[in-house]
Parts: structure tokens; sequence; C-alpha cells
């Protein structure tokens, strides 16, 4: 929430929740901002700078964004339209796709596997790469990291969202595994060097303000133990008697002769 300090710096008043849901193969964002003001709108752009750990970012693919129109931001801001089904980084790289579709696949993610991208309410996805030219440039970033990591993030960038007096703001976007061992998202900034040492090993999800700790799937629960033995039957519905029924009450199921 806002308070003195934000306020310097953005004289604005909001409410900003963000939560994070880790499951077995899936890592859940979601973000919602209010506007309490009586009066005052307010505007915002929104983007989560999530870096994906690659064996090689050459031959990673990336699907949705076909058709789309994109800027480039190497290129002076040039509006151009995605003509390629499955999209791959080569070179320096910085895109805004705007419009983009709800689901993106990206392929050779770390160990060979898919990652799967859901997003709601982001319209915009950025592709991003430093390439080795620009890696020089930034501080966290070693010179030889490039081909190792890839962006592809989920964000509101093209336009702003405008939040009128009492009303709310709510996005979200879903990252799961689909095939091999775990993999390593970084959803701050870096990339990470974390590999997997087997296929059961346990997960670690940096954020921006820290590691998330996935533990191993549990194990299968026991079997369930076995029913319990039928109860003797009465002499009655057997055809051998108990040898120690009495002409009044059977003492083993208890039951009136």
């Amino acid at each position: 929430m806002d308070n003195e300090f934000t306020r310097s710096l953005w004289n604005s008043q909001f409410r900003l929740t963000y939560r994070l849901i880790l499951r077995e193969k899936e890592l859940h964002f979601n973000i919602g901002v209010y506007n309490p003001s009586r009066e005052d709108p307010f505007s915002f752009n929104l983007l989560l700078h999530t870096y994906f750990k690659v064996p090689d970012v050459r031959r990673c693919q990336i699907t949705g964004l076909h058709g789309c129109t994109f800027l480039d931001k190497t290129r002076d801001n040039q509006i151009y339209q995605e003509g390629r089904d499955v999209v791959t980084v080569c070179e320096w790289t910085d895109r805004i796709y705007q419009n983009t579709q709800p689901e993106h696949i990206i392929t050779n993610v770390v160990s060979g596997r898919k990652m799967r991208v859901q997003k709601y309410n982001f319209p915009d996805t950025v592709v991003w790469n430093p390439w080795q030219e620009k890696a020089r440039d930034i501080p966290d970033f070693g010179d030889d990291e490039f081909p190792n990591m890839i962006c592809v993030e989920s964000g509101h960038v093209s336009s702003p969202v405008v939040l009128l007096p009492g009303t709310a703001f709510e996005a979200s976007q879903i990252l799961q595994v689909q095939s091999g061992p775990t993999s390593h998202v970084n959803a701050g900034g870096g990339t990470n060097s974390l590999l997997p040492t087997s296929s059961a090993s346990s997960a670690v999800w940096p954020t921006g303000t820290g590691w998330l700790y996935m533990p191993p799937p549990p194990p299968p629960p026991p079997p369930p133990p076995p029913p319990p033995p039928p109860p003797p039957l009465h002499p009655s519905q057997s055809s051998h008697l108990h040898s120690h029924c009495v002409a009044q009450t059977c003492t083993i199921c208890s039951l009136n002769l």
C-alpha cells in the first residue's frame, strides 16, 4: 500500500497484492492493484520479468506469437508483424509483442523440457536476450551468460492500465513444466546455474525477493489395511455348531438361540 515514501516518488493512493502459489510442477503468479481514492484515477504499466535457464538459447522455440505485431527496440522502435509459427532467438532481441495468445510453449529449456506459459489479462509478451554486445553493459549479467537464458515476459506494456477511483485490476500467469526433470525459473532478474540431479530431485524457484523451495513429490500412500475377518456365523446359519453353545445363548455370537 502507499505510504509517505511512495507518495514522494509517485503521488497516488494504491493497494497492491502479489501472490505466489507453488505446486508440484507449476508456479502461479497473481497480481492485484486497487485504487482506494475517491477522486483521482491513476495509470501504470506492468511486466513480469521471467527469466528461463536454457542449455542453448539458439535452440529454443516460442509459440503463440504468429501474426502478432511487435515493437522492435533493437531497430529504433519500428513496428513489424511476426510471420513465423515459432519464434527463435539468434541475436540481440528486445521485442514487445502486442495482443498475444494467452498461452506460449517454450521448447528446449533445461534438459530438453517444455515450459507452458499461461497468462490472463496480460495482453503483451516481451521476448528479450541481450546477446554478447549488450551483456557487457549489464553490471549483474555475466558476459558469457546470454546463451543460457531467455526472457519470455507477460505484461501490460504497449498501453497503460487506467484505474478509476474505487476500481481494481487483476492479472495472473502460470508456469508449468510439461516434460523432463525439474526446471529453474527466475521471476526477478539475472540467470541461475542450478542443475537438476535427478528426475526426483527437489526444485528451487527464484523470485525477485528470494528463493522458493519445492520439495520432491511425496511418496505414494501405503496400501490400506486388509479388511477385518467376517464375524462367525450363528449356528442356525452354519452347518457346524459351536462346541460351547448352550441351549439359550451362543457365547461367540451372543445371539439367542
